[in-house]
């Protein structure tokens, strides 16, 4: 079955892990991150969430925070989406970031080195512009 076949649909996070540059492992958003990934047939959508992230009161909108507290909240998510390509050959899926909460990333190409672990989605970020750390993310069906 190709990657195409077997990616296609909705993914949680199990974990997240970097690796600083002397190779030692790191939890980039914390080690209770939460997240989604959802590919559609041609375009990808990702969130990733610290658990630890800062929460506003409930009724406090997000355009209404202060902008200290704004960034205190932003910086524990990361989000983008767009176009995706597959290499099955070379078992790597092509991210296209049409759109992302860090400006500085919209218009790169970021590949994300795939492995299927029974039911689980690995999906490994080497180093690269746009890329802070090396990193591999496991995924389950939602």
């Amino acid at each position: 079955m190709s990657i195409q076949d077997r990616i296609l649909g909705a993914w949680e996070l199990i974990s997240f892990v970097g690796y600083r540059p002397d190779g030692a492992e790191i939890s980039p958003m914390g080690r209770q991150a939460s997240g989604s990934l959802v590919y559609a047939p041609g375009y990808v959508s990702a969130n990733l969430s610290r658990g630890d992230r800062v929460r506003n009161a409930p009724d406090t909108m997000f355009h209404n925070l202060a902008d200290a507290d704004l960034a205190l909240v932003a910086r524990g998510y990361m989000a983008y989406s767009g176009p995706y390509a597959i290499d099955e050959e070379r078992a790597v899926i092509t991210h296209d970031f049409r759109m992302c909460i860090d400006p500085a990333l919209i218009g790169t190409v970021q590949e994300r080195h795939v492995r299927f672990l029974d039911d689980k989605l690995e999906l490994s970020v080497r180093a690269a512009a746009g890329v802070a750390l090396p990193s591999t993310l496991v995924w389950r069906r939602a």
